[in-house]
């Protein structure tokens, strides 16, 4: 029965994050075709951006904060489940695992609010190109030395030491009920969020919707929290070659 629920579980996720990430390609796709309107970027004129706009740009967020962090979030979900079932067997521990699934996604959801309001600032300022890229090599390159000096910060560090311990979170942050759930998923969506928020900027500068990047993004914060390797060393790659990248953009070599 264990077994049955942790494959429906993983089933659930699996497929949600597919299912955002078909989208995303179709929605590249169509980006690409030429003589072909895509849904979800702003006319690329330097007119303002309607609600309409908005609400279009936050979706594609939305979705691609959901197909890049769900497959991060599957070892804290199987722990929980596990949990659930050693220490508060029940009925209705399905439902409190859906609403910890659905209280960490609201967290990105709020990120990508954020990120929209980014975007939006950005584009009009004529920041962006009609790939959704940061234009200006010197932002561009600011924006990757940032990220890249994050993984190097002590809070990335605490931050990713909690993603990479499901059981340790869950110790230090169990509470009963489906409101407990429910405050376990916003709680670890928030730590999330302060681990991968600086990887997420990278997007600004490759255009944000260049889907090879998103999954090599995805598979570095995958990597970072679920590899038995030294999390030290796969941050230091990472925050080495954000850093060299940035440094080589902002001296304008091969502009």
């Amino acid at each position: 029965m264990f077994k049955k629920q942790q494959l429906n579980i993983l089933l659930f996720l699996g497929t949600l994050s597919l299912t955002a990430w078909g989208y995303l390609l179709y929605a590249q796709q169509r980006m690409a075709t030429p003589l072909t309107s895509t849904p979800w970027m702003p006319d690329t004129t330097p007119l303002p951006w309607s609600p309409m706009d908005f609400a279009m740009v936050y979706s594609m967020w939305a979705i691609m904060m959901a197909a890049m962090m769900i497959p991060a979030a599957i070892p804290m979900v199987l722990m929980l489940t596990r949990v659930y079932r050693q220490w508060a067997p029940g009925s209705g521990n399905t439902s409190k695992i859906f609403i910890f699934v659905f209280s960490y996604l609201l967290m990105w959801l709020l990120f990508s609010l954020v990120a929209t309001l980014a975007q939006w600032g950005l584009d009009t300022q004529s920041a962006l190109s009609p790939q959704m890229a940061v234009q200006n090599h010197v932002l561009a390159g600011g924006i990757l030395i940032l990220s890249g000096a994050y993984q190097f910060s002590r809070q990335k560090e605490a931050c990713l030491n909690k993603c990479r311990t499901p059981l340790g979170f869950i110790l230090t942050e169990w509470q009963e009920g489906g409101r407990g759930a429910a405050r376990m998923g916003i709680r670890h969506g928030l730590i999330c969020i302060s681990c991968c928020w600086a990887q997420m900027l990278v997007m600004f500068v490759v255009g944000v919707m260049n889907v090879l990047w998103m999954g090599i993004i995805a598979l570095l914060v995958t990597a970072e929290k679920i590899l038995p390797w030294n999390p030290s060393l796969i941050r230091a790659l990472g925050g080495s070659f954000l850093l060299g990248w940035g440094v080589v953009l902002i001296a304008g070599i091969g502009c």
